[in-house]
């Protein structure tokens, strides 16, 4: 039901969260001693807006993604790359989706090879993290500046998600739902066919796991 979706969020959020503090102990200290950090000793809200809105209020829009990083870009960017070269990719990710900003989730993304990231074993992040890439990255494939990097880590995220796994398992569907509506506003605006191609493999994904789970 939609009025359920920002507990679902919040959720899969939270278990996100606990997936990083659990593994790299050193993250959550160092996030505890920070006193801006705990102003309300509450877990930040949801990164990633309901799929029952169509835009994402406050989520900065992806069409900044080629252009410079702002002061405040850059002060989330900098950790983020310092922890991408120490290959520590929970922790990278987690900061990305958390700074409710899509142009730094996708800077993150170019950064890396999405084909080796998600051959490797076991995966470098939880599965609740891919559901989170996969619900904000859904808001930059229908923007042109974006489409090609989202398009592809959407695809191999899908194709590395455990949908029956108890931590997802209830968000995956109204995501895929989400998502499933965003690839059919693509097919309106008539991509070309290399990125119709590539919209029918997500697609043809998402229904197999959606079968499966």
């Amino acid at each position: 039901q939609p009025q359920q979706q920002p507990q679902q969020q919040t959720a899969l959020y939270q278990t996100a969260v606990r997936h990083v503090t659990n593994t790299y102990p050193h993250v959550h200290q160092q996030n505890s001693s920070n006193p801006e950090n705990n102003s309300n000793n509450s877990l930040p809200n949801p990164v990633i807006p309901s799929p029952h809105h169509s835009s994402a209020s406050d989520i900065q829009d992806p069409s900044n993604a080629n252009q410079e990083f702002t002061t405040k870009q850059l002060e989330v960017l900098c950790p983020i790359n310092e922890l991408l070269l120490q290959y520590k990719y929970s922790d990278a990710f987690l900061k990305a989706l958390e700074a409710k900003d899509i142009t730094i989730v996708l800077h993150v993304c170019e950064k890396v090879d999405p084909f080796y990231f998600f051959a490797t074993r076991p995966l470098p992040v939880s599965q609740s993290i891919i559901l989170s890439l996969i619900q904000q990255l859904t808001h930059a494939i229908n923007k042109e500046k974006s489409q090609k990097t989202a398009i592809v880590w959407i695809r191999c995220a899908v194709n590395s998600l455990n949908a029956k796994e108890k931590s997802i398992v209830n968000h995956v569907k109204p995501v895929f739902e989400h998502l499933t509506k965003k690839i059919k506003d693509c097919y309106s605006q008539n991509p070309s066919q290399q990125v119709f191609g590539e919209l029918n493999t997500i697609q043809h994904s998402l229904n197999l796991v959606l079968s499966q789970s």
